[in-house]
């Protein structure tokens, strides 16, 4: 059995920095090619990381000493590109979202299916250790019934953030705006957390930005359990605000600020109010988040493929956030 993951990062964009940290920090996996189809980038990078360099991924996808691919490029891309990888036979970890259509979505997971290797969909604020703690908390049920979520993603983006990537904001190829993909790991822990919704309706706009998506939506859901849930998703509120999510129930409530469990209390007496502490957050600037989620599932993602044991957080599964998703952006367009 291999004890070691030879990985190839295609897209040498702005989150893969991300990418490439957690490859180099775990034992079990190894940084052995990039690929951009920008020259340039690719060389770059190529020289940075001391590893071959391509800009057509069809000839990357040929090489037999890579294992797995991470794809980190613009939204519209990834589905794409993951079926040629898992045709290639090569496991694909891929950053949200993994699709940006129904149908995208579906010819991902058909390839999925057909191919050896898995896909491994990046969701990694459900490996952090806070976000496990409250999973335990509500599935113990210390929460009672769930009965109001509420979900906070008020965000800032410059103007500049649009303007330097012509691909951001475009439905083509962003899939969304603040709600895909900005907001997209937020309801992904709402999903994660509190279970599936049943209905929504919502409102999006474009109120700041010069941009063809939303830079603001107003939501409600209601979950398939009958609690209620509203959300508010936006890149257009200076100076940026961290995500939270507040999780209220009959017998408890719990506040998580970004990944940090920062509120507490139940009816059983368990209690905690953690004060004010700096937190890494993307609500202002998208490189302030931290390393360590993307490392932790990571670690995951290893363990799964030399194992050959199924993944703790299935592409089946994030499926259902994007489709999610796309319901709101569908309520809102009716």
């Amino acid at each position: 059995m291999k004890n070691k993951i030879r990985f190839a990062i295609i897209g040498c964009g702005a989150i893969a920095p991300w990418q490439i940290k957690a490859i180099q920090t775990i034992e079990t996996t190894e940084l052995v090619a990039v690929m951009d189809a920008n020259p340039i980038a690719a060389q770059n990078w190529g020289e940075k990381y001391d590893v071959p360099f391509f800009t057509d991924v069809d000839s990357m996808l040929s090489k037999d000493y890579i294992d797995a691919v991470s794809i980190c490029t613009p939204s519209g891309l990834h589905a794409e590109l993951a079926i040629k990888a898992l045709e290639a036979g090569k496991y694909v970890v891929v950053e949200k979202p993994m699709a940006i259509t129904e149908e995208s979505l579906e010819a991902l997971l058909q390839a999925e299916r057909k191919s050896p290797a898995m896909l491994c969909p990046i969701c990694q604020l459900r490996s952090m250790p806070d976000i496990q703690k409250a999973k335990k908390l509500i599935e113990e049920g210390t929460l009672g019934k769930i009965v109001m979520v509420d979900l906070s993603m008020k965000y800032y983006r410059a103007p500049e953030y649009y303007a330097e990537k012509k691909w951001r904001g475009t439905w083509a190829m962003d899939g969304g705006g603040a709600l895909m993909n900005q907001g997209i790991h937020g309801i992904d822990a709402v999903r994660y957390l509190c279970g599936e919704v049943d209905e929504v309706s919502a409102y999006i706009g474009t109120l700041f930005h010069n941009i063809e998506t939303e830079d603001t939506l107003a939501a409600n859901f209601k979950f398939a359990n009958g609690g209620f849930g509203v959300m508010t998703a936006t890149t257009s509120v200076y100076p940026g605000f961290n995500r939270r999510l507040e999780i209220c129930g009959t017998d408890g409530s719990l506040v998580l600020e970004e990944s940090l469990l920062v509120q507490l209390s139940t009816r059983s007496g368990m209690t905690l109010n953690v004060g004010k502490k700096e937190i890494k957050s993307g609500s202002s600037n998208p490189a302030g988040i931290a390393f360590e989620p993307h490392i932790m599932q990571y670690r995951d993602i290893t363990q799964s493929i030399l194992s050959g044991t199924e993944l703790k957080f299935t592409s089946e599964d994030a499926a259902k956030t994007v489709r999610l998703i796309l319901s709101l952006y569908k309520a809102a367009k009716q």
